[in-house]
């Protein structure tokens, strides 16, 4: 899931991050490090019966979408109620816009210093992909999913609610 890849990406910062690493080396793991933000990318565009989970209410727009050097949140930041018994109503679906733009565009600024082979951006890259981005709020690639979907494959999200209250606006 999304820890994986992170972990991956920080492995690679890590090893990236020293003068035994040259240019080629640094652009060769370049490429894994775009299929890595790819396939976060497609984490964050997930999808069930073809609405998008991590949109808010606007679940016929992909949420995220690169523009230019940056990732974009296209979604909303409403929640879709869902009634599981009399008056009993929980979220049905997740709202990640500014943690998970965050993370997006911090891998992707990884990419581009191990492209123009930028030790201190390898650098300080590495040095915000800690364990829960606490400290480094505005450069962490971690975000503090609610537990629930740290271990969920995106498919299930919606068939598994756990109940929490609505926020009452």
């Amino acid at each position: 899931g999304l820890d994986n890849l992170l972990s991956r990406a920080k492995e690679i910062a890590i090893a990236m991050a020293n003068d035994t690493s040259d240019s080629q080396m640094r652009e060769s793991v370049a490429a894994e490090v775009k299929n890595i933000l790819s396939q976060m990318l497609d984490f964050a565009n997930a999808s069930f019966n073809e609405r998008y989970l991590f949109a808010g209410s606007a679940t016929t727009v992909a949420p995220f979408e690169s523009q230019g050097e940056d990732f974009i949140y296209k979604g909303n930041s409403d929640e879709l109620p869902r009634e599981i018994g009399p008056k009993q109503m929980v979220a049905a679906n997740a709202i990640l816009s500014d943690k998970m733009v965050n993370i997006l565009n911090n891998v992707k600024a990884f990419e581009k210093s191990l492209v123009e082979n930028d030790v201190e951006g390898i650098i300080e890259r590495g040095r915000n992909a800690d364990a829960h981005g606490e400290g480094h709020q505005e450069t962490a690639w971690r975000p503090s999913l609610p537990h629930r979907l740290q271990h969920v494959p995106p498919d299930r999200i919606l068939s598994q609610p756990v109940p929490r209250p609505l926020d009452p606006r």
